[in-house]
């Protein structure tokens, strides 16, 4: 995802570990199987499953503060 080498000897729980980002998010219909590659735990976490995107930054609220 940013192009930058991923150190396979970092434990899976480091923010720089490898992870397999699936092109169709598993959340999102994809397959455990289908297309992936590899991305740091950090970038893969970042973008997860396209949806934040469009989420609201704050979401409306009835009072006025």
């Amino acid at each position: 995802m940013c192009h930058e080498p991923i150190d396979m000897a970092l434990p899976p729980g480091h923010r720089d570990a490898f992870t397999l980002d699936h092109l169709t998010p598993l959340s999102r219909g994809g397959d455990i199987d289908g297309p992936a590659e590899p991305a740091h735990r950090r970038c893969n976490s970042g973008r997860g499953d396209g949806r934040r995107a469009r989420a609201r930054a704050h979401p409306p609220t009835l009072l006025h503060w």
